[in-house]
């Protein structure tokens, strides 16, 4: 066994490249890359992040979960969108400028949010707020280039707090999202005297074009947010009574998140840029086109395989599609280029936060065999152990003898719960009982994860082959750290931080410590290059070693997950974060790390 082993078992390539990387040294480690791949070797940072991690919660004094957080990496993730735009705007010879935008929802996190602003100055970087308290936080950090978008429900205190950041000197584009969003403008704009610095108009249109990912509902007619085309016609007439048109500058929609299909963005630029142009005709300067966010995550690593959470599309090809739709109405139409905006959340902030975690303990489910019970149901079960165990050591595919034993064994189980529920079955008859059949579903995962199509069970038979035989009991909250996960089935990478030199032999499904049944990890990426994992709801594992700290983290939870977890969860607090930069020349890592909440902070 091998590191790249390991990495093919993980399918790190697929869903870590360019950040994150199994190390040679040591035992194979997980070493970070926070600057991607960078053409000097001497500006190539890579952090351990078992050796980080283990100094981190020796600092701290703190044995529970840790977020590691990488803002270089959300600034990589930043340039190369803003990249990959430029090259799209060349290719189909667009004269057209891009903006990114950070939905501070996606993270509040003031130091990541600081270091965006700060390294897309040259491009205009900015922020979008979708609540009053959001719209203070990027009043602050929109500068030194300001650019700002205020999306959301809004009242009057709303649009004030947006007045008053314009007059900071913030670039601020009000979107009308709903019909009664403008009298609110029209009563805080209206009375500034005409020298002053106004905050411009954005109208978000509300598509037909739709996708059908989680988060497809709400997208298209049924959107919550957005005008149709007959308000869209009011409020151009609206605004011209008020003769505020000019202050219209901004076409904004949004298609849904975690777009995993491009085919959707197609449609929707279509159908967008469409309604910029008959904006325009009709009379609004505009100038400005939010494209929205949406952009994926490729969280499973098969580059389109993996359904929802996969993309059959990367930035390129996102940014050359969003171009060529533009360019199209534009030649059509002869409207002039406007500025894109992007609000990809998601795609840059994800792979910036890592969450280590500890496995302290580890379950086999089943009693030990006793095989002192000599009832003819009990002999049944050891005869299936017995010519399973036979076919598996010949190494023979016998599938359709292993499909067979399989069906006997659940037969066999099921009978002995009703002869217990009976009282004709003692607790140790039940006891030896759940432990054979336990053996023969081992043999069986044994078996199928040496064939080369591991789904070739019936599901009856797949259900029982799937069920973890050992449960990792890791010191974390799920509701707390991974609410993704537990909430809406978001499925993220997992794998041990060291070790991966050495192969992996125990099968599991992660418990956290909550008092909570679905406190849990049950839903793990598959390997690549072959089906040894095929993903599902098992992951292989080391054994635990005595007086050795096994690490294992979930990555790419960068977006939401902080900051949608509730701190007071069986009042488990929140955990500490480690903030790690990129800094001199040559590059070297510092961190700076803020300790958990605790329970009586709680």
């Amino acid at each position: 066994w091998s590191v790249k082993n390991s990495e093919a078992l993980y399918n790190f390539e697929g869903w870590g490249a360019p950040y994150f990387l199994l190390g040679e040294e040591c035992d194979g480690r997980v070493v970070v890359r926070p600057a991607g791949v960078c053409e000097a070797e001497i500006d190539q940072v890579e952090v351990d992040l078992y050796a980080a991690a283990t100094a981190v919660r020796e600092r701290l004094g703190s044995s529970g979960p840790l977020l590691f957080r990488f803002p270089d990496i959300a600034c990589s993730q930043s340039a190369k969108l803003h990249s990959a735009f430029q090259s799209a705007a060349l290719t189909w010879g667009l004269n057209s400028l891009h903006r990114g935008v950070l939905p501070v929802k996606c993270c509040h996190d003031a130091s990541l949010l600081l270091s965006l602003v700060l390294a897309g100055a040259r491009e205009g970087f900015g922020l979008e707020a979708g609540s009053k308290a959001e719209l203070i936080l990027s009043s602050d950090y929109s500068l030194p280039t300001p650019f700002l978008i205020c999306n959301g429900y809004k009242d009057g205190d709303y649009v004030g707090l947006a007045v008053q950041s314009a007059a900071l000197r913030v670039n601020t584009f009000i979107v009308i999202e709903k019909p009664s969003d403008l009298q609110y403008y029209i009563t805080a704009v209206g009375d500034l005297p005409r020298s002053a610095h106004r905050p411009f108009l954005g109208i978000r249109v509300r598509l037909t074009t739709g996708h059908s990912g989680h988060w497809g509902p709400t997208s298209g007619d049924n959107a919550k947010f957005g005008l149709c085309a007959k308000e869209m016609i009011w409020l151009v007439a609206s605004l011209a009574d008020e003769s505020m048109l000019d202050c219209l500058r901004l076409l904004h929609f949004h298609v849904g998140s975690q777009v995993s299909n491009i085919a959707t963005f197609k449609e929707a630029m279509r159908e967008s840029t469409q309604m910029y142009a008959e904006l325009v005709r009709l009379g609004a300067p505009m100038g400005f086109v939010d494209v929205g966010g949406g952009l994926g995550v490729e969280y499973h690593g098969s580059q389109g395989w993996g359904g929802q959470r996969s993309t059959n599309y990367d930035m390129q090809n996102y940014a050359n599609d969003v171009v060529a739709a533009l360019q199209d109405t534009i030649m059509r139409t002869g409207i002039k280029p406007p500025v894109l905006v992007t609000e990809s959340g998601r795609a840059i902030v994800s792979a910036a936060d890592v969450l280590i975690f500890e496995v302290v303990s580890t379950e086999p489910r089943g009693a030990m065999p006793s095989f002192d019970d000599d009832s003819f149901l009990l002999q049944n079960f050891q005869s299936i152990l017995g010519s399973m165990t036979i076919i598996n050591q010949s190494g023979q595919q016998n599938i359709s003898k292993i499909q067979e034993s399989l069906n006997d064994a659940i037969q066999f189980r099921q009978e002995a719960d009703r002869l217990f529920k009976l009282g004709i079955m003692s607790l140790e008859g039940r006891a030896e009982a759940e432990e054979l059949f336990s053996s023969i579903r081992s043999l069986a995962l044994d078996f199928a994860r040496t064939i080369p199509d591991t789904n070739i069970f019936p599901t009856e038979v797949s259900l029982f082959a799937v069920e973890p035989l050992t449960w990792c009991h890791a010191n974390l909250s799920v509701f707390r750290s991974l609410p993704d996960a537990w909430a809406i089935r978001q499925l993220f990478p997992v794998a041990p931080l060291h070790r991966l030199s050495e192969e992996p032999s125990i099968i599991v499904s992660i418990a956290d410590l909550t008092c909570d049944s679905d406190g849990r990890i049950d839903q793990f990426i598959g390997s690549s290059g072959s089906n040894a994992n095929a993903g599902g709801s098992l992951l292989p594992l080391h054994p635990l070693r005595v007086n050795e700290t096994y690490l294992v983290a979930a990555f790419l939870v960068g977006a939401y997950q902080d900051s949608l977890g509730s701190r007071g969860h069986n009042l488990f607090g929140s955990p500490p974060v480690a903030n790690l930069f990129l800094s001199g020349s040559p590059f070297h890592c510092i961190a700076q790390a803020r300790r958990k909440t605790r329970g009586a902070d709680v």
